[in-house]
């Protein structure tokens, strides 16, 4: 998916002081994983709300929130897993969209 540069912190990337279009996947997996449910006022369903996962005892209920979640964002889900440090792991991708070579890297 294509669309405006952001920053690690979400905010539009204006480093060569315009705006400047990339490959965003990852960018709106980070978005979707951080705003919980009924945040959007849009789309009250979407988001993980990945922070209200913090004290779960049980991973596999967080696991199961962002597959539902990403693939009702319209992305293919490989898989979803903590790794041994205990980061989560995500392979997904929107596969509606051409993929355009050497546009750029988030």
């Amino acid at each position: 998916m294509i669309d405006i540069r952001q920053n690690t912190d979400g905010d539009i990337d204006l480093k060569k002081g315009d705006l400047s279009y990339v490959e965003s996947t990852i960018a709106h997996q980070r978005d979707l994983l951080l705003t919980g449910m009924g945040e959007l006022k849009y789309a009250p369903t979407t988001g993980v709300g990945i922070h209200d996962f913090i004290n779960d005892e049980n991973p596999a209920n967080m696991l199961r929130m962002v597959r539902k979640k990403f693939i009702q964002d319209g992305q293919t889900v490989n898989s979803v897993k903590k790794n041994s440090s205990g980061q989560l792991e995500v392979d997904a991708y929107y596969d509606v969209y051409p993929v355009v070579p050497n546009f750029g890297k988030v």
